[in-house]
């Protein structure tokens, strides 16, 4: 209980301005952020070419070559 009273007291504390901006940041409305459900969504990628690898795929293929060629270098020297 002591913990929302103090959050009230800071609340009211605060400036007119100030309470307005912490009130639409609550509703998930900040600054520039107020826009339709429509307007945030990530574009489409375009299909002509496959798509980029991520970081993690991107070390899981460099791991993958790099022990496809620490093999054929032991079995080079396992038959020397």
């Amino acid at each position: 209980m002591a913990k929302i009273q103090k959050i009230t007291e800071r609340r009211a504390a605060l400036s007119d301005e100030k309470r307005t901006l912490l009130g639409k940041r609550l509703k998930g409305k900040a600054d520039g952020e107020g826009k339709s459900g429509d307007e945030q969504h990530i574009p489409r990628r375009q299909a002509d070419g496959p798509a980029p690898l991520s970081f993690a795929q991107e070390r899981l293929w460099f791991l993958e070559q790099l022990s496809l060629v620490a093999r054929r270098l032991t079995n080079t020297w396992r038959s020397r």
